[in-house]
Order: C-alpha cells, then structure tokens, then sequence
C-alpha cells in the first residue's frame, strides 16, 4: 500500500514489529465494532486493491483475503485462521493457494482473550534462513494493551520493546519504540503521536495505528473509543542527537446514517532527516460492513 521513506535501521524495525497500515479489526470474543466489517477497498497513486473478511459464526476471523488490481500487483493472497481453545494460528497462501514459506503465527491468548503472546518468523541476512521471533504482550488493570516486548527465540536475547500511553479518556497518546543497543540497554528510536476525533466512533480497529502489532484479529487489548484524526512519526537521529518528524499522516473521516466510518481519505507527508519535505501520498478507504 503506501510507500515508506524511512532509514534502513527504522525499515527494520518496523518490519520486526510486523506493522501494517489499516489492517481492520475481524472478529475477536470482544470489543469487536458492530457490525463487523465485509470488506475495504483502498485506492493510491500506486496500488488499487480489496481486502476480504470471513467469520463464523461467533464472529471468530477465518479468512482475509486481499485482492491486488493493479497490473504489478494482480493477484489474490490469503490469510487463514484456526481457533483451538487458547491458541489461533494464523497462515498466509499466495494466489495460487500455496502457503507461503514461514508464514505461520502461533497466539497464545490470556484468560481475558486477549493476546499474552505471539510467536512468528521472519528472515535473518545475517545467518540467510528464517528465524523465530516472540511477542509477550502486557496489559492494564483495565485491560488496554501497555507494552509489547520482542525477544530473537534463538538465544531469547530482547530486540525491541513498544510502550503505550493513554491520556484519562483511554485514547491512546502515543506509543515509544526503544531498541536493545546491547545487553538490555535500551534506547528509545521512534515515537507516534495519536489524534483522534471526539465524539465520533473507532468502528474500524486499532491496527490502523503504526506501531501496533499487525492485528486482523482485534485482540491485542480493548479497542480504541474514538477515530484517528492525525498520526506522526519521530525518529531519534543519533548523528545528530536530535528528534525529528519522519511521517505526518492527516485522516478526514466520512460516516454512514449509523455513524459508522463508511470511508475515510489520508494524506501523508515524509521528511527528511533534515526536516525538509521528501514526497507526500494521497490515498482513499471505503468500507462496507457484515
């Protein structure tokens, strides 16, 4: 979907903590919108596609499948789903239906429902294979999600930790990324920022957000009550020992006769470390519901 002009160190860390813009929420036990969404169709400069939901019937996530129509990207690849007791295991197939290679994701849930941890790999440049990573998820006394920590399974070494910040309406403020520099000492990297609009309705998830898990499943802790208005990015620049806005991203909401989001149009802004416009983006997101 959208173009990211991050630095290498950040691209990574992104890609460990498996974000995804817009992944809407598709059928958890609980704080799942009512009624669930069908479908979103999403159009920019670079790519026309459809993303697809199934449930059964407790509203559990089956299948999402995403539609590619652009001519680079035509093509249909899935996302399955298998609830069993505490665990979901979540595969993704290409178009032809064949499971793509270390695809598969193993959730623990919690006696809440929601996700204590996660288990998935990804590849490693370094030793050329594929690895095993683990989130261990953290929550509040109110149930909204506090903290994800990233562990490398092989030597259970820490990767990364995401922090999270509410203000007293349980909006979420704004989520700290710090990565481990080496022998658990932490240093913060990134920062989003989070506005929302009061008084209109989240009926499309909390993954929407940067910097949240790639949740589909809407159990990473109870749901954000309000819409996201604006979301920003800073990257600390260690050369020059400075903060700076790396993505602004401008939502304008529209709402059916339910005060449902029925569609919604971004707009992205990148920068440079030196604080000057890099490129913007423009995109569009219709939704229906079940």
């Amino acid at each position: 979907m959208k173009k990211l002009y991050t630095p290498c160190l950040l691209s990574a860390f992104l890609l460990l903590a498996a974000c995804k813009k817009d992944s809407p929420p598709g059928g958890g036990p609980h704080d799942v919108p009512a009624p669930l969404l069908k479908s979103i169709d999403y159009t920019d400069a670079y790519d026309v596609s459809s993303t697809l939901y199934q449930y059964d019937e407790k509203g559990h996530l089956l299948k999402l499948q995403s539609v590619y129509k652009t001519p680079t990207d035509s093509g249909k690849y899935y996302h399955r789903y298998a609830w069993s007791g505490s665990q979901v295991l979540a595969k993704e197939f290409d178009k032809m239906d064949v499971e793509l290679p270390a695809s598969a994701t193993t959730y623990t849930l919690n006696s809440q429902g929601y996700t204590a941890s996660r288990v998935y790999q990804a590849f490693d440049n370094n030793l050329n294979k594929y690895v095993e990573y683990k989130n261990l998820f953290e929550y509040g006394s109110d149930n909204y999600l506090k903290k994800i920590s990233n562990y490398y399974v092989p030597d259970n070494s820490l990767t990364y930790v995401f922090e999270y910040q509410y203000n007293s309406n349980h909006e979420l403020d704004s989520i700290s990324g710090y990565l481990n520099a080496g022998n658990n000492n932490l240093q913060k990297y990134v920062v989003w920022i989070f506005q929302y609009e009061e008084g209109k309705k989240n009926t499309i998830g909390n993954s929407a957000m940067s910097g949240s898990i790639d949740d589909a499943l809407n159990l990473s802790g109870k749901g954000q009550p309000y819409a996201l208005k604006k979301e920003q990015l800073f990257v600390y620049n260690s050369t020059k020992k400075k903060w700076t806005l790396n993505t602004e991203d401008t939502y304008t909401n529209q709402y059916d006769a339910k005060g449902l989001q029925a569609s919604r149009s971004l707009k992205s802004l990148y920068y440079f470390a030196d604080g000057s416009a890099a490129d913007s983006v423009t995109a569009t997101y219709v939704y229906t519901y079940q």
